[in-house]
């Protein structure tokens, strides 16, 4: 792991990697093979799990969205306008 950074393209590629590896552990535990049938732990790992992915995929939403808007912030000091 590496130390915070205030960078947001860091930020964004960190978020990126952990809605990258949540959908892998979605994956691999709808694949789990059930030999006893129902398991009630499993069920509960995958929808804990599923939660997690879509959570990590709506921060890497609204992380994109939010550098846009830095961006475009910065860009409108740098000419004097206003976003408003």
């Amino acid at each position: 792991m590496k130390a915070p950074t205030d960078n947001l393209d860091d930020l964004q590629s960190d978020i990126a990697h952990l809605s990258e590896v949540m959908d892998i552990i979605v994956e691999t535990l709808l694949d789990t093979p059930r030999f006893d049938g129902p398991n009630k732990l499993l069920d509960r790992s995958i929808a804990l799990s599923w939660i997690a992915r879509d959570m990590a995929d709506m921060l890497r939403t609204e992380a994109d969205l939010c550098h846009q808007r830095v961006l475009q912030e910065a860009g409108g000091r740098k000419r004097g306008g206003s976003l408003q």
